[in-house]
């Protein structure tokens, strides 16, 4: 099993030496800022540019996604820190794509969730650091397909791999071709019913691995103990600040360690009651500027 130890570079240290000393701060995408067709309200995109240049660019995110789907959305938002991926199992420095932490699944046991959920007629996704793969009907496969094709720069691009259907992933999987440290799987309106199929095979296997809904027709597999939160702590280490002192923001069932684990963490209006539950305060919805309206508010105290 591949292993990646976690890599401290003093460079993330100087943050501290600009601007005026406000908080670092970690975003959610989907849902948070980022809307369905990944689009960011102008408002938002205002707002958190001028509250990096006002903290000398303390603000980063934490997002399900795989690390490299983000490097357009670094350079929109002047994102210089690391970014955390795949729900807290990645931390990746996007200027030079180095990744400085990951958590591989074990391949023995992934194999046997692999198989059963090809049995099952589950639509598979793989995340790897630097690219992704799945079944080239995917509706989430195609829908950053399409993405890509509306990418300008050669910097912001990446790989995709895209298979006839989950068999054909499967066996790319045997073949060792790939190390992911999260498996999603995609529910289409027609497979909505196979949601608690994949439940209970999961459940055979709790205590190895975790199963969490990041959108309503999203799973997001990975290692037990893997989650924003965890892997926030990581990130605090790698930037020398303390996680509970990090202002956090989300909306979704994947959020919510990270939400409840630190002194302020906030759900936007259009969360999941269960995050509004546990979040210091809730805010705007995304539709209103949510996130950007709460920076503009830290910026005026």
């Amino acid at each position: 099993m591949k292993t990646t130890s976690l890599i401290i570079n003093e460079r993330w240290r100087i943050t501290k030496m600009f601007g005026k000393q406000l908080p670092y701060v970690m975003t959610d995408l989907d849902g948070t800022i980022s809307n369905h067709d990944l689009s960011i309200n102008p408002d938002t995109i205002k707002s958190i540019k001028k509250y990096q240049k006002a903290s000398g660019y303390k603000l980063a995110f934490c997002t399900g996604r795989l690390d490299v789907c983000n490097l357009k959305i670094a350079d929109d938002l002047n994102v210089q820190l690391p970014i955390i991926s795949c729900n807290g199992t990645v931390i990746t420095d996007l200027k030079t794509k180095e990744v400085l932490y990951a958590d591989y699944l074990n391949y023995d046991k992934l194999l046997i969730i692999l198989e059963k959920a090809v049995e099952i007629g589950l639509d598979i996704l793989f995340y790897e650091p630097g690219r992704m793969g799945g079944n080239q009907d995917n509706p989430r496969v195609i829908m950053w397909i399409d993405f890509l094709k509306t990418i300008k720069k050669e910097k912001h691009k990446f790989e995709i791999i895209t298979y006839k259907d989950s068999a054909e992933l499967l066996k790319s999987y045997q073949r060792k071709e790939f190390s992911p440290v999260q498996i999603v799987f995609y529910f289409s309106e027609a497979k909505q019913h196979l949601i608690s199929k994949l439940k209970e095979l999961c459940d055979l296997y709790a205590d190895d691995f975790v199963l969490a809904q990041s959108l309503t027709t999203m799973f997001n597999l990975t290692n037990k103990g893997a989650n924003k939160l965890n892997g926030l702590k990581k990130w605090s280490e790698i930037v020398n600040t303390d996680y509970r002192e990090v202002i956090t923001f989300g909306d979704n069932g994947n959020d919510i360690q990270m939400i409840q684990g630190v002194n302020k963490g906030y759900a936007v209006g259009n969360a999941i009651d269960e995050l509004k539950d546990v979040a210091y305060e809730v805010i705007e919805p995304i539709e209103a500027n949510g996130v950007g309206k709460q920076l503009e508010r830290i910026l005026g105290k």
